[in-house]
């Protein structure tokens, strides 16, 4: 007796997602459900962070003249944040990343600093007249 849908329904029907994202969605749906956390409760932590995200980014836009140059190629660098919190996956408790995005290029600086902390940091951007 088969206790799931067929195999290949599932493989067609989650085609967009990768087995390790599968895993991960049951590992929350697990963690969920013993903490008695509704998807209700989980979409609007999602989009409050979305939110907030937003609102830090649109904040702070990098003064793209002040953008740091690459020390390996010259290129501006670009900035991301890290979402992840302290822990096995960010043992030194990084929050943003400086990195090259020129494509043979591969410098990065970690930081200890919010996108939005290392942006201010820059100072303002020039106003045109």
């Amino acid at each position: 007796m088969e206790l799931y849908m067929n195999k290949e329904k599932i493989e067609k029907k989650l085609a967009a997602f990768s087995f390790g994202q599968i895993q991960d969605f049951m590992t929350l749906h697990n963690v969920m459900h013993k903490n008695n956390i509704s998807m209700a409760d989980l979409e609007g932590y999602i989009n409050g962070e979305k939110a907030r995200l937003s609102k830090e980014l649109e904040a702070f836009s990098p003064p793209m003249e002040k953008m740091p140059k690459c020390p390996k190629c010259g290129n501006k660098l670009a900035i991301r944040p890290i979402n992840l919190p302290k822990g096995p996956r960010n043992r030194q408790g990084w929050k943003s990343l400086w990195h090259c995005p020129a494509g043979d290029c591969v410098y990065e600086r970690y930081c200890h600093m919010t996108v939005a902390e290392e942006i201010k940091k820059l100072g303002p951007k020039k106003r045109g007249i």
